[in-house]
């Protein structure tokens, strides 16, 4: 047999690596006509043919565009797209992958009578020239041993995936809003003109009337979306990460430090792979907020964390009180919590004791 799909319950990742033609088909040759490549500034694809037994050709195009899968510790697990074997990126790693794979029958063998389509019996043929399209991703491909973090539960070191590396697609785009208060928590001040003092002049009113109703400040935000590809939809929690939009990270996340950025939205777009696998893209909105989610521009010009704070209790706050975010009636408004968790599988029922 020349080659033979991976078995969905082994939690091994594999990708090609030798000839590009993916995992268990390294004896596959090219067609003397191959290959054809383009260059371009939007990215780059080239066309390999493969001469690959008829019956088999299903078996090839899984190996090449690769799958996710879950395995039997209720993990999810890839098996990779096929890389090019020639064309490695200045970190050393492949950056053209399968994205399509294409086929035209050889040596017809007549009809097979034991299938039918819309009543009529399909063709047979020897073999099945394979074309595979590599190209240039917009997100990066890494195996898993490469996506590792090891984090201590229940004072247990735990080795899992970091999702967020591979099949994540980041675009950030800059925005702001207008901070506004009342003129009356405000003073003219004309830098140009001096008084006999030297100093310059403030008018708290202009000809006896206020200046303007309102004085408007602006303040830079960033709009953040990470688009997750060919996800398992039981290789994520999504009711748990909907439970959390609306919250600021309570840890470093992405770069952005603690308490500066707030999910605020989960978006699912369900398909199937060409395959027929379910797969879920899934596109997490982050706004982001470098002074604080919870930080606010005081009249006096200087940022402070605002909190609901419940009657009868002691003031002033601790420093501590304020950091906990919600401790003895103490609560900001947007609550802290744990991102990390977004990428993560649904939690795994505990075993018997």
């Amino acid at each position: 047999m020349f080659g033979q799909l991976i078995n969905v319950q082994n939690p091994i990742e594999t990708q090609g690596y030798g000839n590009g033609a993916g995992e268990g088909w390294e004896d596959i040759g090219e067609t003397p006509q191959s290959p054809n490549e383009e260059f371009t500034m939007d990215g780059t694809s080239t066309r390999r043919d493969f001469l690959v037994p008829w019956p088999e050709r299903l078996s090839f195009t899984r190996s090449m565009l690769g799958y996710p899968f879950m395995g039997d510790d209720g993990l999810m697990y890839r098996n990779l797209p096929a890389a090019h074997p020639e064309y490695y990126d200045i970190d050393n790693e492949p950056y053209l992958f399968a994205t399509k794979v294409s086929l035209s029958p050889l040596a017809f063998r007549g009809l097979n009578k034991d299938a039918f389509l819309f009543g009529e019996a399909v063709a047979k043929h020897e073999l099945a020239r394979m074309t595979v399209t590599y190209e240039s991703l917009p997100y990066r491909v890494l195996f898993r041993s490469k996506c590792l973090v090891t984090e201590t539960i229940n004072n247990q070191a735990v080795t899992r995936v970091d999702e967020s590396k591979r099949f994540v697609r980041k675009l950030s785009k800059s925005a702001g809003e207008f901070l506004t208060s009342e003129t009356g928590q405000w003073i003219w001040w004309d830098e140009g003109e001096r008084g006999a003092d030297g100093k310059s002049k403030r008018y708290p009113k202009l000809d006896g009337q206020p200046v303007a109703t309102r004085i408007g400040i602006w303040q830079g935000l960033r709009q953040i979306a990470h688009t997750w590809f060919d996800v398992h939809p039981k290789g994520w929690d999504r009711e748990r990460a909907e439970n959390l939009i609306g919250t600021t990270n309570d840890r470093p996340f992405d770069g952005c430090e603690r308490e500066t950025l707030m999910l605020t939205a989960v978006n699912v777009v369900p398909r199937q792979s060409p395959i027929g696998i379910p797969l879920d893209e899934v596109t997490f909105e982050f706004l982001h907020k470098a002074t604080g989610i919870n930080r606010y521009l005081h009249p006096i010009g200087e940022y402070f964390t605002v909190i609901a704070k419940f009657p009868n209790l002691p003031a002033p706050l601790s420093q501590e009180q304020i950091d906990a975010g919600q401790l003895g009636g103490i609560r900001k408004p947007i609550f802290p919590a744990d991102l990390s968790v977004i990428w993560q599988p649904p939690a795994q029922p505990a075993g018997p004791p």
